[in-house]
């Protein structure tokens, strides 16, 4: 009763809210910090109108260590949350990277495709003029003709 008064005088709130509040307490899996007690300590309450008092789950912790503590909370969430930002930004420059270099490949390969068929249609169009003896050229001669020595 007395902590229903001090949080309703405090932040001017109906003890509705404070009554949902205890149900969510009781209701919820998660470590809120505060224990609902009941007239015997060791049973265990499960209605809002079993609840006599209101504990600290951490009743030796001061002040200044549960101030500390939630900046170190907050801390580490916003430095998690920017080592996953940093880490997904790295991971989009290096997709950037592999498709640049997957369509520098590809248009790598046009260009070759095209040398390639202007070697043959050079060939044939001697061989029209009389200036080659068959009419098809080897493909080892038409590498030996695009790609130099050194590269091969």
């Amino acid at each position: 009763a007395e902590a229903q008064e001090y949080v309703a005088n405090v932040t001017s709130s109906s003890t509705a809210k404070f009554e949902a509040a205890l149900t969510w307490i009781l209701s919820s899996n998660k470590d809120v910090g505060i224990c609902l007690k009941g007239e015997d300590p060791s049973e265990l309450v499960t209605t809002v109108d079993k609840v006599v008092c209101l504990e600290s789950a951490r009743p030796r912790m001061g002040v200044g260590c549960r101030l500390s503590r939630a900046l170190l909370t907050a801390v580490t969430h916003v430095l998690i949350f920017f080592w996953c930002l940093a880490f997904l930004w790295g991971l989009l420059i290096f997709l950037k990277y592999r498709w640049r270099k997957l369509e520098e490949e590809e248009q790598a390969m046009y260009e070759m495709v095209k040398k390639i068929i202007d070697v043959v249609q050079d060939h044939y169009v001697d061989w029209e003029q009389d200036m080659e003896r068959y009419p098809y050229v080897g493909i080892l001669h038409v590498r030996d003709t695009l790609i130099p020595p050194q590269s091969r």
